[in-house]
C-alpha cells in the first residue's frame, strides 16, 4: 500500500485550497450567503408593499401605470402592466442578493436598477409627444475605501447604475431631479423632506415642459 504523500511531496497550490476550505468551514455567515437567496427576509418587504400599496390591478390604474423588473430566468427584462400591484412592486424593489427574488407567473423576478436605474429606453414607445423621466439617484462620489466583499459589490452597482443613468437620460425629453443626493437610497426617516423636494423640482421643470409640449 501506497503511504499518503508527505507535506513536502504535496503540490504549492494544494496548501492555498486546504486554506480556503477551512476558511469555508468556519465561516457561517458566507455559507448562509451562497446557501440563502438573499441577506434579508422577504416578509419585510411584503410588509411594506402590503401598507403602502391597494390590493389592486396594475391594469386598474386609473393612470396607465407599468412596472419594470428583470426576469432572473430569461435573462431579460420584463415591463408588467397587469397583475397584482404588490407583488409587481416588491419584485421591482428586490435588490439582487439583499431580498430574495419573487415568483411572478412563470418569473422569477428582481430590481432592474441595476442595468436600467432610468427605464426611458424601455419606455420611449409610451411617450406619444414627451417623454418626462423623474430621477432620484444619489450623486455617485469617490470613497476612501472598499475594505469587505460587501462593499465592493455595493460599489460597483452605484458605479454600474451611473454609468447607465448617464445614457438612459439622452432618451428623455425632460429629466425631473429631485435634490435628493445628500440622502443614502435606503433612508426613508424624512418622507415629507423627499417628497417637497420632489414638488419643488417638478415646479422648476414646468417651463421647460411647457416650451416641450406647446412646440
Amino acid at each position: 500500500m501506497t503511504p499518503p504523500p508527505t507535506d513536502q511531496a504535496r503540490p504549492p497550490f494544494t496548501e492555498w485550497f486546504d486554506d480556503v476550505k477551512a476558511y469555508l468551514r468556519a465561516t457561517r455567515q458566507f455559507h448562509r450567503a451562497l446557501t440563502r437567496p438573499s441577506l434579508l427576509p422577504g416578509v419585510l418587504l411584503r410588509d411594506a408593499t402590503r401598507v403602502l400599496l391597494p390590493n389592486a390591478d396594475i391594469a386598474e390604474s386609473v393612470i396607465p401605470l407599468t412596472i419594470v423588473a428583470a426576469d432572473l430566468l430569461s435573462g431579460h427584462s420584463v415591463m408588467l402592466e397587469r397583475g397584482p400591484v404588490r407583488k409587481a412592486a416588491r419584485a421591482s424593489a428586490s435588490l439582487p442578493g439583499i431580498w430574495p427574488p419573487v415568483r411572478f407567473r412563470d418569473m422569477l423576478l428582481c430590481d432592474v436598477g441595476v442595468f436600467f436605474p432610468l427605464p426611458t429606453i424601455l419606455t420611449r414607445s409610451y411617450a406619444t409627444r414627451c417623454l418626462v423621466a423623474v430621477d432620484v439617484s444619489s450623486e455617485l462620489r469617490s470613497v476612501d475605501s472598499c475594505d469587505t466583499a460587501f462593499e465592493v459589490l455595493m460599489r460597483m452597482t452605484e458605479i454600474a447604475e451611473a454609468q447607465f443613468r448617464h445614457h438612459a437620460k439622452d432618451a428623455a425629453d425632460v429629466i425631473i431631479r429631485p435634490d435628493v443626493s445628500q440622502v443614502p437610497w435606503y433612508d426613508f426617516s424624512e418622507p415629507e423632506r423627499l417628497i417637497d423636494c420632489g414638488r419643488q423640482a417638478a415646479r422648476d421643470a414646468l417651463p421647460h415642459l411647457a416650451r416641450i409640449t406647446y412646440q
